[in-house]
């Protein structure tokens, strides 16, 4: 899941939650790195968020407004 920013007239990725297996999440300091090698400059999040879980709606898929709505807080 990916929120964009208009960032000098273009969309950047703004955020990007992220989650771990079993509670164990991922080290944010090596993220940046890891995606950095298999992503575009301009997809490459500017804040990473660990999340012990996403927030899902009735149906199964990604709540987008919790997310956002955790984005604003922080």
């Amino acid at each position: 899941v990916r929120f964009h920013s208009k960032d000098r007239g273009t969309l950047r990725p703004s955020l990007n939650p992220v989650t771990g297996v079993e509670g164990d999440l991922p080290n944010t300091e090596e993220l940046r790195p890891f995606t950095a090698r298999r992503l575009a400059n301009y997809e490459i999040a500017k804040q990473i968020t660990e999340l012990d879980e996403l927030p899902l709606l009735a149906n199964g898929e990604v709540d987008k407004q919790a997310l956002r709505e955790l984005h604003d807080a922080s």
